[in-house]
Formats: C-alpha cells, sequence, structure tokens
C-alpha cells in the first residue's frame, strides 16, 4: 500500500515541478500544475495516516480526492478549451464542497465520527454527519463528471467549426478516460466500502484499490496534461461567445448575404490555387490571416451560404484531390493509405470513413472499381 503512495507522490511532485518550469505557461498549465500538488498533499496525508500519526493533517486525504478531483477536472478542461479565458472569482465557488468539509474537519477533529472505515459500525450507530459526507461524495462527483462530459462533447462539436482534422489532442480524449476512471474509482470505492463496513465486515482495505487508481490518474495527466495545448486560440472567438439558439441565425452579425457570396468566392478561389488543405493540421486560423477574413465570418459563411462547418467544407476538398490521385498512373507506387496522407489526412480511420461518406465506396473499392473499368 505504501508503495503505491510513495510513487503517486514522487510522479505528482516531480510532474508538478516540471509543468510550473515551463516558460509559456498557459492558465491550464497552472491549474494542472496546483492539481499535481494538491494531489501530493493528499497522498501525504494518506501516508502519514498510515504511519500513525494522529493529527488533523493527517486525515485531509479524506475529503481532498473525493471533492477537489471533479472540480479540477471541470476547471482544466474549461481552461484548456479556451485558451485566452482567464480565472476570476466565480472560479473559486468550485471550492466550495471541499471547503465546506474542511472547515468540518477542523470543527470536530476532536471527535472520532471521521474514521478511515466511514461506514463502520452497525447502520443505526452511524453518525448523521457521515451520511451527508458520503451522500456529497457521490452528487457532486456525479454532477462533475456530468459537467465535464458536457463540454467535452460541446468542444468536439465546435472543434469542426475551427479545425479540419480530428485528434486526440484537440478532442481532449485522454480528460474524457480521466474522468471516466476517476468516476468509476470514487464511487465504486464508496459503494463497497459502505457494503462491507455495514454489511459484510470483510476487513478488506479498499484504500489500495482508491490508490491504485488514483497513482494511475496521476501518471496519466502528468503525461497527457503536460503535452496537452489549448484547444482554441482565443477564447474571445466570436463564435463561442453567442448563445446555442443563436448560432444558427448569427443575429448580432452585421455580415449581410451579398458579402458572404464574396467570402465564399475568395475562399474557393484559395483553395483551390493554393491547396492549403494538403496540410493536416490546416485550421480556420489559418485560413483568417490567408485572407484576412474574420473567423467568425468565415464560419457564418459557411453555415448560412453552404450549410457546412468548416471540418466539412476542407474534407470535401481532400476527399476530390484523394480521388484524382488514387486515378493517376504517377501515384501507382503509393499505397492507397499513402495517397490519403498526401491529400491531407491525418489518419487511415479519417481517410477511410469521409472518404466512403462521399463517395459511398472505400478508397480501395474506388480505385479498384476505375481499373477494372480500364480492363474491360
Amino acid at each position: 500500500m505504501k508503495t503505491i503512495l510513495y510513487l503517486g507522490l514522487i510522479q505528482a511532485i516531480f510532474a508538478g515541478i516540471l509543468i510550473f518550469n515551463q516558460k509559456r505557461k498557459k492558465n491550464h498549465h497552472v491549474i494542472l500544475g496546483i492539481w499535481l500538488f494538491i494531489l501530493a498533499i493528499h497522498f501525504i496525508s494518506d501516508l502519514l495516516f498510515k504511519y500513525g500519526v494522529n493529527s488533523l493533517f493527517s486525515t485531509f486525504h479524506l475529503i481532498i480526492f473525493p471533492f477537489l478531483q471533479g472540480p479540477f477536472i471541470y476547471l482544466y478542461t474549461v481552461f484548456t478549451i479556451n485558451g485566452d479565458k482567464r480565472f476570476s472569482k466565480k472560479n473559486l465557488f468550485h471550492l466550495i464542497p471541499f471547503l465546506t468539509f474542511a472547515f468540518i474537519f477542523i470543527i470536530l477533529k476532536d471527535k472520532p465520527i471521521f474514521e478511515p472505515n466511514l461506514m463502520g459500525g452497525k447502520l443505526d450507530e452511524i453518525p448523521f454527519i457521515e451520511y451527508v459526507y458520503g451522500f456529497s461524495i457521490y452528487i457532486i462527483n456525479i454532477v462533475y463528471a456530468i459537467l465535464t462530459h458536457n463540454l467535452l462533447n460541446r468542444n468536439r462539436s465546435e472543434i469542426k467549426n475551427i479545425y479540419s482534422s480530428e485528434s486526440n489532442k484537440i478532442k481532449l480524449t485522454w480528460v474524457r478516460t480521466i474522468v471516466y476512471i476517476s468516476i468509476f474509482f470514487i464511487l465504486s470505492f464508496y459503494a463497497l466500502a459502505t457494503v462491507d463496513y455495514v454489511w459484510l465486515n470483510t476487513g478488506f482495505d479498499f484504500d489500495f484499490f482508491l490508490n491504485i487508481g488514483l497513482t494511475g490518474v496521476v501518471f496519466i495527466i502528468s503525461f497527457y496534461g503536460f503535452r496537452q495545448p489549448t484547444v482554441f486560440r482565443s477564447a474571445s472567438l466570436e463564435v463561442n461567445n453567442i448563445e446555442p439558439e443563436e448560432k444558427t441565425s448569427y443575429k448580432r452579425s452585421g455580415l449581410k448575404p451579398e458579402q458572404a457570396q464574396e467570402y465564399i468566392e475568395n475562399i474557393n478561389d484559395f483553395m483551390v490555387k493554393e491547396k492549403p488543405y494538403l496540410e493536416t493540421e490546416f485550421s480556420i486560423y489559418a485560413l483568417s490571416e490567408s485572407l484576412n477574413i474574420s473567423q467568425y465570418y468565415i464560419t457564418q459563411s459557411l453555415n448560412e451560404t453552404l450549410g457546412k462547418n468548416f471540418y466539412t467544407y476542407v474534407n470535401e476538398f481532400r476527399v476530390k484531390e484523394a480521388k484524382q490521385r488514387l486515378l493517376d498512373p504517377k501515384n501507382d507506387h503509393l499505397t492507397v493509405l499513402g495517397i490519403g496522407f498526401e491529400s491531407g489526412f491525418n489518419s487511415k480511420s479519417t481517410f477511410y470513413s469521409i472518404f466512403k461518406k462521399y463517395t459511398g465506396k472505400s478508397p480501395s473499392e474506388y480505385k479498384k472499381e476505375f481499373d477494372n473499368q480500364l480492363l474491360t
């Protein structure tokens, strides 16, 4: 047990130091560093408890992970998605559950109600505050898991107005994994502990189960969080600040239909002549800078004039490019996947799924059908 705690502690401190030593830290890096150091405090508190140190601090591991994991994952996700978003006093409200129980721990420090086996003893002998404690853990972690999950889903739809290719970094796939792992270990731990301590009394050390999960979380966030860029360059990107019901109608926009049509013609001309879609990481930022057109107006013009988002628009050009290259004898030395990469796609799965969506055939089937037509 102690070995697991030491591994988590060392990794949390080491990763936290590396993150704070970065020269160009973003706000989400700061949150990640603080998060790691707080988890290090959790490990220290738990280790002191395991060594029999009887102090208020040695019991704080009972509230650090359960009441701070959800809020920190959520805040980290918010600041990763919105790169230029600034800290505000409102962000501190997410600490209220933790501060509330920290206050309770301090007030009731001399009363033996917060033992490691929180649900120990007979059901009718459990203090009311322990019911509140256990119930609060479930509610808070479920609420923050839902909030983060919804935020990630919204981000996944928004990135198609910004990027022409999807990647796990942009989609924050690893953050979603952390959410699922955390909610599984937290809820499983308290559910199993409740059943065991109230009815079964096996004496199994459920802390070991929880700390394995927590140590795994520390290693995952250290590895992925350190390299995670912001998803959107600016939190002031206009499309992200418009309410959902207004995005489709662009009520606040001053863009006229004839101007939108002109923008589309300029964009089409640029795409045909310069072929920027061959760059896998081509984004609306690059297009905006090249044509000196607002990102918001590009999005609006594509949405309203063509009924497409940026992702769809760019990948249609890539499909056309891939079709031409697949049928060109000069490319016979390349594999089908190689042609997909040269056409701007960033992965096999994306290439095949998008190509089939627009042609009804896989790239291999499309090429084979053409070759068969030449033979007949």
